[in-house]
């Protein structure tokens, strides 16, 4: 345990020291000089065998990585959406239109049918990746592996005057004033992306793989004045295809949902779906 106090307490020693300095330093913690430490610019590296681990700030995330001696990454974690390396195909935000598709109306009346028609051009799509994990799969760097974790918001408009609420045992219309600025549903979704990455060449890269939601949150909103309904009996968890097709850092996505939107027999159904442009800065 003293050992380990003393490695790490080293580690943070080297990194404060690096953020002063950009000559190069390293001291060896054992006699055989197989574990070192090193400084250089804003970067500390532990040296353990045959692999490096560097802390420091890249862009300007901080980010821990695991790197072969001859100094190629094949391996980070990052933190904040940031990352120096270029097979990091998950930007820090997300942003773009969602919808609904394949509703399916049989089990409402007639006259309450089409309730979940959008205003699409306000329907908006947000989703964030606060920690990215990627590591490449090939030593030719063409093909990698990417996972994200952070939240996905989903904001649908309707675009009738009405909002939805929950009654005899199912999400059904409730008429509102026409005076009425917006009515929305709002879903929040803790988000996991998994992707698989192919670096196409020179920036350009394509990436397929599936999305895993846990809803965190929902509720209707209505202003002005402002109303919120939080019981809409969204489906707690969603499994959905992912792709993006994208140069450098600048991504178009898509993604759909395998899961209706709502608990069985709880709603119309349907599908969540969403397009647009993922960007870091």
């Amino acid at each position: 345990m003293k050992r380990i106090f003393l490695t790490l307490f080293s580690v943070a020693t080297v990194a404060s020291a690096s953020a002063q300095q950009t000559d190069n330093s390293k001291i060896y913690l054992n006699e055989q000089q197989q574990t070192s430490l090193s400084a250089s610019g804003h970067t500390a590296t532990l040296s353990v065998g045959g692999l490096e681990l560097i802390f420091g700030e890249q862009d300007p995330a901080l980010t821990l990585g695991v790197y072969p001696h001859n100094n190629e990454s094949n391996t980070k974690i990052s933190f904040a959406g940031f990352n120096g390396v270029s097979y990091n195909h998950l930007s820090l935000m997300e942003f773009g239109f969602c919808q609904i598709v394949g509703t399916d109306y049989g089990a409402y009346a007639a006259e309450d049918r089409g309730f979940m028609d959008l205003n699409n051009g306000k329907s908006i799509h947000v989703a964030f990746n606060f920690v990215t994990f990627n590591t490449l799969l090939t030593k030719s760097r063409t093909l990698g592996l990417s996972i994200g974790l952070g939240l996905s918001v989903e904001n649908y408009v309707f675009s009738n005057d009405l909002t939805i609420k929950y009654a005899d045992g199912m999400m059904r219309p409730e008429p509102i004033d026409a005076s009425y600025k917006k009515s929305k549903l709002v879903a929040t979704y803790l988000h996991v992306p998994v992707l698989l990455d192919w670096n196409i060449r020179r920036g350009l890269f394509l990436s397929a793989g599936l999305n895993f939601d846990l809803n965190i949150g929902g509720h209707t909103k209505i202003k002005f004045p402002k109303e919120k309904y939080r019981n809409c009996h969204l489906n707690p968890f969603n499994v959905g295809a992912t792709v993006r097709l994208g140069f450098q850092r600048l991504y178009v996505y898509g993604n759909y949902s395998f899961m209706e939107m709502f608990k069985q027999d709880q709603g119309p159904k349907a599908h969540r779906m969403s397009v647009g442009l993922g960007l870091w800065f």
